[in-house]
């Protein structure tokens, strides 16, 4: 179930999952989200529905009633505490099907650490490395059809290529559309279909550009523009999809 941002907003949604109950699920895993659904997780266990959560938002002093938490920090003995909710997700998926099996998802592990901003440093950079070669391999058509929309080469991808070009693009169609078709568009072997969702993407990030221009527009007139000129400048940046940073990937 891919939750719709308009519809059933961030995080768990009870009335949502009360839908996903009446429709005979028995078990709901909540990946980048849970941590603090407390209602959620109680309706689940009184209906003895399972409730496991992944997730890496900052812990709550006190944790919801699930049938189990997956969280770096809740880990006495994991090294790495930085992981983001794709790194975890794969994490679940090599102990699941094992390391080559897993490897499959090296792409959106990459794709997932850079565009939720998480720092490139101990296993996140290995992980993003990994998924660099492998996107230049080809080995998910997805994302190397969206590379090519963007005039990118798959094959000389680079970090920076992920941030500014397709990370604002596969983050466009779940800001401004459904996410349902971001999942087949990152899943589907069908070039047909895969190429129909690309131009989508393209048609939701255009809309998602001038949607951030209009907000800026709006932004300006309310503020002082003598002592918020750098702030504007930053925030022009940022509506247009920029980053004041590089993504640096040591060789």
């Amino acid at each position: 179930y891919i939750p719709d941002r308009f519809k059933d907003g961030y995080g768990p949604n009870l009335e949502a999952y009360k839908r996903l109950v009446k429709e005979g699920s028995q078990i709901i895993f909540a990946i980048d989200n849970g941590i603090t659904g407390y209602q959620a997780a109680s309706y689940l266990k009184d209906n003895h529905i399972d409730f496991l959560i992944a997730d890496h938002h900052q812990i709550p002093e006190k944790l919801p009633e699930a049938s189990v938490i997956i969280h770096t920090e809740l880990s006495p003995d994991y090294p790495f505490k930085g992981l983001s909710a794709a790194g975890l997700a794969y994490k679940i998926a090599v102990y699941l099907l094992g390391k080559e099996a897993a490897a499959q998802f090296l792409p959106l592990v990459a794709a997932g650490e850079i565009a939720d901003v998480m720092p490139l440093t101990g296993e996140n950079k290995s992980l993003v490395k990994a998924g660099l070669k492998a996107i230049g391999n080809g080995l998910n058509q997805g994302i190397s059809m969206i590379l090519k929309k963007a005039g990118i080469d798959a094959a000389q991808v680079t970090s920076e290529n992920l941030a500014f070009s397709l990370a604002p693009r596969l983050n466009s169609l779940g800001r401004m559309a459904n996410a349902s078709a971001l999942v087949e568009l990152l899943t589907s072997q069908d070039t047909a279909v895969l190429a129909k969702i690309a131009t989508e993407v393209e048609k939701s990030n255009r809309q998602r550009q001038s949607t951030s221009d209009k907000i800026f527009e709006k932004a300006q007139q309310q503020v002082d523009p003598l002592s918020k000129k750098l702030l504007l400048r930053r925030a022009k940046l940022a509506s247009r999809g920029h980053r004041y940073y590089r993504w640096k990937i040591g060789r």
